[in-house]
């Protein structure tokens, strides 16, 4: 980019396109004090300006012709015939996915759950193997006092 000139309360500059290299004038439009910034204008390239206005168009035609749009891409799925495998293996691939994301969840979240659980049925199991060692003992003492 040069450097800005002024002439007369007009202050201009030259540019380059760093896309296209081309060198285009630009003035400075000082702007309204609390309505609007000052720019340089135009802010692009002239070819810039162009490819810009035809993509605005190009969208503008695709926006139009919606309807023409949904119709073409409904005949060519219908017509597809690759497309029912296509559509099965990906789902496939994403319900393994999920699944084995629900198993590891499972895992992560509920190992303490059962933990507790499996602990209290062996402290349960051993509880009645201590009392049926301590009713055994006590029925071998009173036979032998008896």
């Amino acid at each position: 980019m040069a450097a800005a000139t002024t002439t007369a309360g007009r202050a201009i500059r030259r540019q380059v396109c760093g896309l296209h290299g081309i060198e285009w004038g630009q003035r400075l439009d000082p702007g309204v004090p609390g309505q609007r910034e000052s720019m340089w204008l135009p802010p692009n390239c002239p070819k810039c300006e162009v490819e810009l206005r035809q993509e605005l168009e190009a969208e503008a035609e695709v926006a139009r012709i919606e309807q023409e749009l949904i119709e073409e891409t409904n005949q060519r799925a219908e017509a597809d015939a690759g497309r029912d495998e296509r559509i099965d293996a990906a789902v496939e691939a994403d319900m393994r996915e999920q699944a084995l994301q629900y198993v590891a969840e499972f895992y992560a979240t509920r190992r303490v759950e059962f933990e507790k659980y499996h602990s209290g049925r062996d402290w349960q199991r051993m509880y009645e193997q201590v009392k049926e060692e301590r009713r055994t003992k006590i029925l071998e003492e009173s036979r032998k006092g008896g």
